[in-house]
């Protein structure tokens, strides 16, 4: 090979390799980009993010809207469970006092046809586990409360067998009975009526009848809802917190 063809081989050989050079150089550069503005992504997500508290992203949620009825935001509640509910002696004259965002409840405990709901329900209000906890569905002849997650999924622990009452039974305004979960037990979260009558199947199991705190329930039943947790436009757009279960057993 001539030496001119010789010189032209090499020029070429070096204007290749610089290309090539020049390629793995552009290529980690833009690897270089896309990894810092992961990261900077990234950095900023966990700098913004929520911060969630014990009882989750719905509650701290709740706690973000208006107080119900003029009212101010309990303390945040500490997370409780349990295994199971001891015996809180019950008595035929059992009573409890519902303190609530928008005034004090009163009402008579029943243990005769669901003894071990009534049981359970005094026994999570005398350990606080429905202290600060807010309603988390608000629906015509109803409002449900006493999940601490505020989602209508929460429980404190365990579960147990609802105790339903005889078939034509009726739940009539101020009534407070237990709910069910999608497993048909109870799980500590209860209804108050609001209505005259619900329309609730006879499925849940009765604890008790409000015997003062009607303008309460007036209130509680005027507070506008909107769509929430449940799917469905029930969650209370203004939050009804309970400050205090006392049971007088």
């Amino acid at each position: 090979m001539s030496r001119s063809k010789e010189n032209k081989e090499a020029a070429r050989k070096a204007r290749q390799k610089q290309a090539q050079r020049e390629q793995l150089l552009r290529t980690l550069k833009r690897f270089l980009i896309a990894t810092v503005v992961v990261v900077v992504v990234l950095g900023l997500s966990s700098l913004f993010k929520k911060d969630t508290g014990a009882l989750g992203e719905a509650y701290d949620n709740v706690r973000t809207f208006p107080v119900a009825c003029g009212g101010e935001a309990p303390e945040y509640p500490t997370r409780k469970t349990f295994t199971e509910a001891t015996d809180q002696g019950l008595t035929e004259n059992a009573t409890a006092t519902i303190v609530t965002s928008c005034g004090t409840i009163e009402m008579d405990l029943d243990t005769s046809i669901a003894p071990d709901a009534a049981n359970t329900f005094a026994f999570l209000a005398n350990e606080g586990y429905y202290d600060g906890t807010a309603a988390h569905q608000l629906k015509t002849d109803f409002v449900k409360l006493g999940d601490p997650t505020a989602t209508g999924r929460g429980n404190p622990g365990f579960t147990f067998q609802g105790e339903k009452p005889p078939a034509g039974f009726e739940y009539t305004r101020g009534m407070v009975a237990l709910g069910l979960n999608d497993t048909q037990r109870n799980d500590g979260q209860f209804f108050i009526v609001l209505a005259d009558k619900s329309t609730r199947a006879p499925n849940f199991s009765p604890i008790g009848l409000v015997t003062s705190g009607q303008d309460v329930l007036d209130l509680i039943a005027a507070i506008p809802v909107q769509l929430g947790e449940i799917p469905e436009i029930s969650q209370p757009s203004e939050t009804i917190y309970i400050e205090s279960i006392t049971v007088n057993p």
